[in-house]
């Protein structure tokens, strides 16, 4: 028996639809344009894959022409070679040149307070007076017992002259004419010494009027109208300080004392101190310091050296000498002092916004012929008015970057541009003559591959212990 066995799958009449359309000349309308859909599709697939491949090869064209970055702007100095000052930076104290402190030399009432609290002063001006009329009576009694003696003398003197004739002729005997004579010398002897009571009395009197003994500034009045005052006592009554001229001491490290005094056998030691606020100073000339106000100036030489170093500290007493006609010192103020021990010959010049300081230390951005910037490590020493030193890493004429540092990268273009606010000659190196501190930087230094916060990063050579450096040596 021959059985055919059918898929149920072919004999399924949803499959018998979907034979092609020949063999289907009656196929349904919806069947044909669903077999026309699928036929267009497959045409039209492989030109959408050719046109997304030729998309992202385009893409990968544009991603490599990208425009190239703009110049990073910068302001630029010249590395300059010349003479550098040798200042030592320490705190100096103000001292008057002189002082006195007032007392009394009587006894007596004060009754009389003759000049203002603070007020400028002048040799043999009054200042206080003390009840006289206690030395007046004693000096009225003192010429009195010398016009008596005195009276007693001339009647002596003619006794003697008389009686000289009369023993010569042996009317009396030598020995009246002696006592006569003797009598006259005593006399004679107590007019001198009244007259020095008469003088002691007249002195005592002049003492009630109180004068000063020198120009100069007068302080607080400690006693005041109607106290007792006594001679001899410990009573201050007003103390007169001398301003002008006016001292600065202040202390060097013993390092600096061979440079001190060369400098000082060879015409002196120029010393220079800064005090805040507005206003001019003696060398006419105000700086801007730190804080708030102006740091004024006063120019002055040292006049004192001490004999000896204060072996607890390590350091040697000083003591500069001011004109301080302006009155910019003032006793008892602290300034700080800068003390120019010579010059530093030949020494190659930056300003000192371009040393920056990194993780490995100081560099600086050295700009090339083809305004690239280059990363270079420096070493620097001393530092003056707003200008480095730098021993190793840059070479003079080379330009730095002193503004501008924080988008700055190795090999990056640059352009120049003026600070912000800053006149353009400002981004050359400081001025030689306008003194500021010395500072010892740190010795061997590198780059970060970050530009750090500007300034460098070592030790002030400031007076004080043993423990500091000079301005010759190198940490």
């Amino acid at each position: 028996m021959n059985t055919s066995t059918r898929s149920p799958i072919a004999s399924s009449p949803s499959v018998r639809g979907l034979a092609p359309a020949r063999n289907l000349p009656s196929a349904r309308p919806r069947v044909r344009r669903l077999l026309s859909a699928l036929s267009a599709l497959s045409t039209l697939l492989p030109l959408a894959l050719l046109a997304v491949l030729a998309g992202c090869s385009g893409g990968d064209d544009a991603a490599k022409a990208k425009p190239q970055k703009r110049p990073v702007p910068v302001a630029t100095a010249l590395a300059e070679r010349r003479d550098l000052p040798v200042v030592v930076r320490t705190v100096g104290n103000v001292e008057p040149y002189a002082t006195v402190s007032v007392k009394s030399r009587v006894d007596g009432q004060i009754v009389g307070v003759h000049f203002r609290e603070g007020q400028d002063v002048r040799k043999g001006d009054l200042l206080f007076s003390v009840d006289r009329r206690a030395l007046e009576a004693a000096l009225n009694e003192a010429q009195a017992k010398l016009q008596r003696d005195r009276v007693l003398l001339a009647k002596a003197d003619d006794d003697v002259r008389r009686f000289e004739a009369l023993v010569a002729d042996g009317y009396i005997s030598r020995e009246q004419f002696d006592q006569y004579r003797s009598t006259a010398d005593s006399l004679r002897a107590t007019v001198r010494a009244d007259e020095a009571t008469v003088e002691t009395a007249r002195v005592q009197l002049s003492y009630t009027t109180i004068t000063a003994p020198m120009s100069g500034r007068a302080g607080q009045v400690k006693v005041d109208q109607g106290n007792m005052v006594r001679a001899g006592a410990d009573t201050v009554l007003v103390v007169i300080d001398q301003i002008e001229p006016i001292y600065v001491g202040f202390a060097l490290p013993e390092m600096h004392l061979a440079a001190a005094r060369a400098r000082l056998a060879a015409g002196g030691v120029p010393v220079e101190a800064r005090v805040p606020g507005p206003g001019k100073g003696d060398g006419g000339k105000a700086d801007g310091g730190p804080g708030t106000g102006t740091a004024v100036s006063a120019r002055g030489a040292v006049t004192f050296v001490d004999n000896t170093v204060n072996t607890a500290t390590g350091t040697i007493r000083m003591r500069g000498t001011f004109a301080n006609e302006s009155r910019v010192l003032w006793p008892g103020q602290f300034v700080d002092v800068y003390v120019e021990l010579g010059a530093l010959p030949g020494a190659v010049v930056v300003p000192s916004q371009a040393v920056q300081t990194g993780s490995q230390g100081l560099f600086a951005y050295v700009v090339g012929q083809d305004n690239t910037v280059q990363l270079r490590k420096v070493r620097t020493g001393l530092s003056h008015g707003g200008s480095v030193v730098v021993e190793e890493g840059v070479a003079p004429g080379e330009r730095v970057v002193v503004d501008g540092h924080l988008r700055l990268t190795p090999g990056a273009l640059v352009e120049e541009k003026a600070p912000a606010g800053a006149d353009p000659a400002s981004a050359k190196p400081g001025n030689p003559g306008d003194p500021a501190s010395q500072t010892s930087q740190s010795g061997q230094s590198g780059p970060s591959g970050q530009s750090g916060q500007s300034g460098q990063s070592g030790q002030k050579v400031e007076s004080g212990g043993k423990g500091a450096a000079p301005a010759e040596a190198r940490q």
